[in-house]
Parts: C-alpha cells; structure tokens; sequence
C-alpha cells in the first residue's frame, strides 16, 4: 500500500501540483523467535534480526525488558539481570526509505534465579555419627553434587548432598571442595572450598576408682581423662572432698592431694570441661573413705 502526498510548487511565474510519497512494503520477519534463557547477575546478549539489512530503530513496543537489560538501536538484548522471572515484551524494527517496512514480534525471556551453595558445615567428632547437609538455593532442581577430599569415614551423597558416617581420625582442618550443579539451561556451577574439621573425642573421665586414704597420711591421687581440648578445668560440682584434701588452685588438673584430718566416708561428683567451643565436659562420683 502507497501514501501520496500532494504538493505545489512554482517555478518563475509558472505552477505546477506533483505527488511525492512512500509505500509500505512487506511486514520484517523478526528472528529468532524463541530467547535463550538469562541468570540473575550474569551478563547476557541476544541478537534480533530481521530479513532486511536495512532495518533499524529497533525499540521494545509494548511489555518491558527484565531490569537490568536493554534493547539497543541495533537490535540487540543485553546487560545484567538483577530480577527472576518470566517477561514478556513486543519488539518492533523499521527500515526507513520509499518502500516502508516494519515488524513485531512478541518474545518471552526466562530469567533463572542464581545458584547459590553455602558448605558451611559443622565440625565433625572423631568415632561420633555425623550428619550434615549442604544448603543450595537458585538455579533449576535437581541438582548433582560432587565432593572431593573428604576425610575417611565420611560419606557423600551426590544426588542430595548429604554427608554422613563417622569419622575414624581427628583433623585440624583438610580442605574439600564441594561442587554443585544444576539442571537448568544454561547449566550453572558453583564451587566452594571449606576446611573440615575433625575433632578429637568428647572429653571422658577414665578412672574408674579412687583409693582409700588414712588421718594424718599424705594423699595424692589423680583423676584421668581422654579426649577434649587441652586446657582442661576440673571442678567438684557436688558433695565434698575429704577434711584435708583439694584439688589444685587453678584447678587444670584433677589431682587430689593433702592430708586427710578427719575419717568417715566421704562421696563427691567430680566435673572435667575442655577448651573446645563448644566445650564437652563430663563428670562420675566418687567415694574416698579415711580410716582413723
């Protein structure tokens, strides 16, 4: 279809009407028809065509782009999207000149959430069952896991990314990696380093007996533990030493010493609590009798 405009003109004293105008020509044919999908906070660039070298002033005719990206003169998508979600939006193309073409295409863009893995994991206990789980968000289920230096006796699950077992000999701190990766498309990955801890046994009093003391006999006997962190503290928590005994001062051992000044039986819990955060302790009665 073709628009005439009627114009006069006058050249010396003679006039003359000429027609000038422009035809629409056949509708652009937009391409691709379908957009590959973007990630939150990654940079994406998709290029629109039309079957037309000279199309331009490509612009977003109804709906609106993701935030964060744009459509610029030349008919490409691109820039950063900070938000997820489906959009949809019309985009319009034009080739000037005497034959006036212009085309639209309506274009759904899938913006995927960001994965996200977080392997801050708990310490765990040598010979005490462990349980853990890594935390992912973002992305598209399921996901795939992979783990690589664990520490014997742990067990990794790839399908949930649960670690289990227990663990047979103590660690400062082993470095393993963790990755995870989606099912989306694009496909994300993400990778991250922690230190896993192996901590020694739970602190445990080992003596299983004290033995009797005597009046006026020095006495000087220990209580015995394994595991925990050193320093350790010891603490009567009830019923009394025998007149005469103590534990030390500063009370980082659980020697019993001194010289009983009474007989009788004498019963009494005993407390022993590491330096671990947080702190294991544990505690047992005991019986000393003082003979006359």
């Amino acid at each position: 279809m073709c628009t005439w405009r009627w114009m006069r003109c006058f050249v010396a004293t003679v006039g003359f009407v000429f027609a000038i105008g422009s035809c629409e020509g056949p509708v652009l044919i937009i391409t691709p028809t379908g957009l590959t999908n973007a990630v939150v906070g990654a940079f994406y660039r998709q290029a629109l065509q039309a079957d037309s070298s000279g199309a331009g002033n490509w612009n977003v005719s109804s709906g609106n782009l993701p935030e964060g990206l744009r459509l610029n003169e030349n008919g490409v998508i691109s820039g950063t999207p900070t938000q997820s979600g489906t959009f949809q939006f019309t985009v319009m193309a034009e080739e000037p000149g005497f034959e006036f073409r212009v085309g639209e295409r309506v274009l759904l863009l899938t913006v995927i959430p960001r994965l996200t893995l977080n392997a801050n994991i708990d310490a765990a206990r040598q010979n005490g069952v462990y349980d853990e789980k890594l935390e992912v968000t973002g992305g598209i289920a399921p996901y795939s896991f992979e783990a690589i230096g664990l520490p014997g006796g742990i067990i990794f699950d790839e399908d949930t990314g649960a670690l289990s077992g227990t663990p047979i000999q103590p660690e400062p701190g082993r470095t393993v990696r963790f990755t995870v990766r989606d099912s989306g498309n694009p496909q994300q990955t993400r990778t991250e380093d922690v230190l896993f801890i192996v901590k020694p046994p739970a602190i445990q009093i080992t003596t299983i007996t004290l033995p009797n003391g005597q009046v006026g006999a020095f006495y000087l006997n220990e209580v015995l533990a394994d595991g925990g962190f050193n320093p350790r503290t010891w603490t009567i928590i009830a019923g009394v030493l025998p007149n005469g005994l103590s534990l030390p001062n500063n009370r980082l051992s659980g020697l019993i010493s001194g010289t009983p000044t009474a007989a009788g039986s004498f019963t009494f819990t005993i407390q022993v609590e590491d330096d671990d955060s947080p702190s294991t302790s544990d505690s047992k009665e005991f019986t000393i009798d003082i003979a006359p």
